[in-house]
């Protein structure tokens, strides 16, 4: 169980930090994570891991979300 919590906390740190990615990448003036769409995340997702939101969520993918990350420039 501490070993899934760890993970779960780092999986919602990557997020966040993807987020925050999205957010800088798109609009300087767009502070707020409520802008992102969830079809967005979904298309990234898609787009640079072939995998849904669902199955990295699922499955606490950091390594996907790190994979977007990495190729918002």
């Amino acid at each position: 169980m501490k070993n899934l919590e760890q993970n779960r906390k780092l999986f919602n740190k990557t997020l966040a930090i993807l987020k925050q990615k999205i957010i800088a990448y798109h609009d300087e003036k767009v502070k707020s994570e409520a802008f992102i769409n969830e079809d967005y995340l979904e298309y990234l997702a898609l787009k640079y891991t072939s995998k849904t939101m669902k199955e990295i969520h699922d499955a606490l993918d950091v390594d996907a979300l790190e994979t977007i990350i990495n190729n918002l420039k």
